[in-house]
């Protein structure tokens, strides 16, 4: 029995994360067909990405490609086609626009492109510098949606995101084991659809925040012995790594893309695309799939000014830190036997893991920030909050034995108790999405999602100006906000991805003064 689905090495899935390229689209309409979309891969792979010899930031926002290196010259990308695919249009030639690949799906390509490589090799020199211990990698990514029904009044929104990432293997360089250091820079633009069109809380469109060109990351990772240890210090982003799941990146809204909104609305922790100066140890049980990590991040009143292009580095006396931890297991229950060595089934050179089970990832987390100048809806400073968050995601079908084919289910609730100072105090996240529902298209994803935060009643009772008003002039009290969304993921080629998206928001704001909103749009990114 052959193999139903190519998974892909670690450093090949992380960056086929990456979205981009509105531009491509003119090459799409006979693209309906795609190559495998990396967020499962990611998904199998997440218990392990730490214990290799790689970096191990987490940003599962789809335009914030995640900084795994390639492990080894065996899964670089090369020319023409893998293992398993073949070439379609024009037939007899290692560069064809249209391709098969092992699972039997056509898939577009361009002729310059390798892999997940959009831009080609650039004449060899990309696999040298691999080779030799440099990576870059990049992206470009837009969002492009409309409020067509409901909210505040009727409008198209564009966002798009522009992401370059250097990772430097010390240890190819100078021989300095288990070292890498990482440099990123972005670049965003565009409008959001909830200031102009909606009106709600959780913005539609997860491409925007710090609207500018921004230094991201600056940071040394060490790895230690041999996985069981990383340690990892600079300039960070804490939700890379905490509260996080690659599965958030299969959807658009901002409510749960990169991560859920509630921790980053209530508890002053930063996220994608703002960077502090920060630190986190992380401790592996591979035995057991066990894993534990804590971390310490730079809070401050200056989080997203697009003014500072992420090279504001100080530390100021009153600025304040987040303390952050969380502790997870991560299985992958074996529903059928694995093939043997001597079985007909294929395992891919570049991945002796083929043939896997059924993952999960079950993780408990908690936060406490201080900082002087945290302001409060009663008008006062605290100096002080914390929240807890409990996750989950869980293949719970396999469509066929060994195969990424089947349904996940997942949920994350985070719990934030100071009312005073927690905008939505409870939220909670769910939803399910589907790899190779459609026949012929093995490696597309079909995502819905449920996003619910309550709004703090200090807040709600607080007579904030902004909050919507009724026919007569008087401000409404917030009391819940809904988002229902449903996607779709097509991996046009292994290097570009269109996700078409539908969003429903019940409640915008919470006054009950807004008309539920109805967006529809899609989410184009492009790896470079």
């Amino acid at each position: 029995m052959k193999l139903a689905a190519n998974r892909k090495c670690d450093g090949l899935a992380q960056v086929a994360s990456i979205i981009s390229v509105s531009l491509l689209l003119v090459a799409s309409p006979a693209a309906a067909q795609v190559a495998s979309p990396p967020t499962q891969s990611l998904i199998r792979t997440t218990s392990n990405t730490v214990v290799s010899d790689q970096p191990f930031s987490m940003c599962d926002d789809p335009s914030c490609p995640t900084p795994h290196p390639l492990q080894s010259s065996q899964c670089l990308p090369h020319p023409g086609f893998g293992p398993g695919e073949s070439p379609v249009f024009p037939r007899n030639t290692n560069w064809s626009l249209i391709y098969r690949n092992k699972n039997g799906d056509l898939g577009l390509t361009l002729p310059m492109a390798e892999g997940v490589w959009g831009t080609g090799d650039w004449f060899g020199l990309r696999h040298r510098l691999v080779e030799h211990g440099v990576n870059i990698i990049g992206g470009y990514a837009n969002n492009m949606l409309g409020n067509v029904v409901g909210g505040k009044k009727r409008g198209f929104s564009y966002a798009d995101q522009l992401y370059l990432q250097s990772d430097f293997d010390l240890q190819k360089l100078i021989g300095w084991q288990g070292g890498h250091f990482v440099v990123s820079v972005l670049d965003r633009n565009g409008t959001n659809v909830s200031n102009k069109y909606t009106g709600n809380l959780f913005n539609p469109n997860q491409i925007y925040g710090s609207q500018s060109f921004e230094l991201y990351n600056i940071y040394l990772q060490q790895n230690l012995l041999d996985g069981w240890v990383s340690v990892k210090a600079g300039r960070l982003s804490a939700t890379d790594d905490f509260c996080n799941s690659p599965i958030f990146g299969l959807y658009v809204s901002n409510g749960i893309d990169g991560q859920p909104g509630g921790i980053c609305i209530n508890g002053y922790v930063n996220a994608w695309p703002a960077s502090r100066w920060g630190g986190l140890i992380r401790v592996n049980d591979k035995k057991d799939n066990l894993y534990g990590q804590a971390g310490i991040y730079q809070t401050d009143g200056r989080l997203y000014n697009p003014n500072g292009h992420g090279v504001d580095f100080s530390i100021r006396p009153y600025d304040g830190f987040v303390l952050i931890g969380e502790v997870g297991w991560t299985p992958e229950f074996q529903p059928h036997p694995q093939p043997t060595a001597n079985s007909k089934d294929t395992v891919d050179s570049c991945d002796d893991n083929e043939w896997h089970g059924m993952p999960g990832h079950y993780k408990f987390g908690g936060y406490y920030t201080h900082w002087a100048q945290i302001p409060t809806f009663n008008g006062s400073s605290a100096t002080g909050t914390y929240g807890l968050y409990w996750m989950f995601d869980q293949m719970v079908y396999q469509a066929q034995p060994g195969s990424e084919c089947g349904l996940t289910l997942w949920g994350t609730f985070i719990l934030s108790p100071d009312q005073a100072i927690a905008k939505i105090p409870y939220s909670f996240y769910t939803g399910a999405f589907y790899t190779g529902l459609i026949p012929g298209r093995s490696e597309d994803k079909t995502a819905v999602q449920i996003t619910y935060g309550s709004f703090s009643d200090v807040y709600a009772h607080s007579g904030d100006p902004s909050f919507a008003k009724d026919s007569d002039g008087v401000p409404g009290t917030p009391t819940y906000e809904l988002v229902l969304e449903a996607c779709y993921t097509i991996q046009v080629s292994k290097a570009l991805r269109v996700q078409p998206d539908v969003q429903y928001i019940i409640s915008p704001g919470g006054t009950g003064n807004i008309p539920n909103a109805l967006v529809i749009g899609a989410q184009v990114g492009f790896s470079f």
